[in-house]
C-alpha cells in the first residue's frame, strides 16, 4: 500500500500474499495500529448475503492474530498508515 504522495519506503507499506492483499483491500480484514490482524463482521455478513462464504471459516482459522513484523523498528508499517487504511475502509 502506497498512499499518494508517499514513496516506497518500508514503513509506507504492508508486504502481502494475493489472497491477503485482495481481503485488505476488499475490507474483510483490517490492520490495528498496533499491528492486530482482524476480520470485519460487516464484510462476512455481506460475504453471508451473497453466498460467497465458501472456505471463509478456513482463511479465519488459519490468520494470524498480528502482523509477522520485520526484525528492525524503523521498518514496521507507520501506525497513522495503518490507521487511514482502516478509515479509507470504512473501519469505524
Amino acid at each position: 500500500m502506497v498512499w499518494a504522495g508517499g514513496d516506497n519506503a518500508t514503513p509506507n507499506g504492508l508486504a502481502l500474499c494475493y489472497l491477503h492483499h485482495e481481503a485488505y483491500d476488499r475490507a474483510l480484514i483490517g490492520i490495528q495500529p498496533d499491528y492486530r490482524i482482524q476480520v470485519s463482521e460487516a464484510a462476512v455478513r455481506r460475504l453471508q448475503r451473497l453466498a460467497r462464504t465458501n472456505r471463509l471459516e478456513h482463511f479465519r482459522k488459519n490468520l494470524r492474530r498480528e502482523l509477522l513484523l520485520p526484525q528492525r523498528n524503523q521498518d514496521y508499517p507507520l501506525a497513522e498508515r495503518l490507521a487511514q487504511g482502516l478509515t479509507l475502509r470504512g473501519w469505524g
